[in-house]
């Protein structure tokens, strides 16, 4: 039987779209938007050598974003990062989302937050 081997890095996921409720106007309390989402992950050491499955994590996020309400995008931002470390084996997830276009002459906003397990 081969040797599992450890990946003891960084992982990184980038540019995830995720549509979702977000905002406090009226407006955008019923119009999804899109957010973009990056994290950097550290895996917990685990026993198949499958860090995370990126495949899964994408597909739990979009489908969580789908149903997710928020006011904020720090809010957003906050939970996405929890839900990485509840559902996925994470030592810690540094998360980045950010609305692009919000406004008139703003390219983004976004908020980012690190969380550890």
């Amino acid at each position: 039987m081969p040797e599992t081997r450890q990946f003891t890095g960084i992982l990184r996921l980038r540019g995830l779209r995720l549509q979702c409720l977000i905002g406090i106007d009226a407006a955008e309390k019923h119009a999804r938007q899109t957010l973009i989402l990056d994290a950097d992950i550290t895996p917990l050491p685990s026993e198949d050598g499958i860090a995370v499955d990126y495949a899964k994590l994408t597909k739990r996020l979009q489908e969580w974003s789908h149903t997710a309400r928020h006011d904020l995008v720090e809010d957003f931002t906050a939970a996405a990062a929890d839900l990485i470390l509840a559902e996925f084996k994470a030592a810690s997830a540094r998360v980045y989302c950010r609305k692009p276009k919000p406004l008139p002459g703003l390219d983004e906003f976004g908020a980012e937050i690190t969380r550890a397990s």
